[in-house]
C-alpha cells in the first residue's frame, strides 16, 4: 500500500512539475532574444551626423570592451597628446578606435565633435592629428 501511494504520489509531482520546467525555459529563451535585440538597436547608433561627432563616455568604454582599441593602458596618455596638439580639453576627447603598434601609434578619436585620426612616431618624435 505505501509503495503504491509513494507511486503515485511520484507519478503527480512528475506531471505537475514538467511544464513549470517548460515555462522557465521559455522566459528564459525570451530574456535571451530581447538581449539579442537591444544589442542589434545599439549598434545600429549614429556616430556622426552633419561631421559632429556624437560619441559619449559610455561609447567610448564600449568600444574598449569590444577590442576596438588594442591597447587600453595607452588611452590616457594619446589624450593627452591629442589635448596638447589641439585646443580641446582631454574631458572633450573621445577615443573610438586604434593602438600601438612598435614605436607608432594610430587612434581614431572625436575631438571636441570632431573625427579626427591621431598617429604617432614616437623615435622621430612626429605627433599630427588630422580631420577626417
Amino acid at each position: 500500500m505505501k509503495k503504491t501511494l509513494f507511486t503515485l504520489m511520484l507519478f503527480i509531482g512528475t506531471i505537475i512539475l514538467l511544464p513549470a520546467q517548460e515555462k522557465s525555459t521559455e522566459k528564459a529563451a525570451s530574456k535571451k532574444e530581447v538581449i539579442n535585440k537591444k544589442m542589434k538597436k545599439e549598434k545600429s547608433k549614429t556616430v556622426e551626423k552633419d561631421n559632429v561627432c556624437l560619441l559619449t563616455k559610455e561609447d567610448e568604454l564600449k568600444s574598449l570592451a569590444d577590442g576596438e582599441i588594442t591597447h587600453p593602458t595607452s588611452v590616457p596618455r594619446i589624450k593627452k597628446e591629442i589635448a596638447e596638439l589641439t585646443s580641446c580639453s582631454v574631458e572633450n576627447i573621445k577615443i573610438i578606435s586604434g593602438g600601438d603598434a612598435g614605436n607608432t601609434a594610430e587612434y581614431i578619436a572625436c575631438v571636441c565633435g570632431t573625427k579626427m585620426v591621431y598617429k604617432a612616431d614616437y623615435p622621430m618624435k612626429i605627433r599630427t592629428v588630422r580631420e577626417l
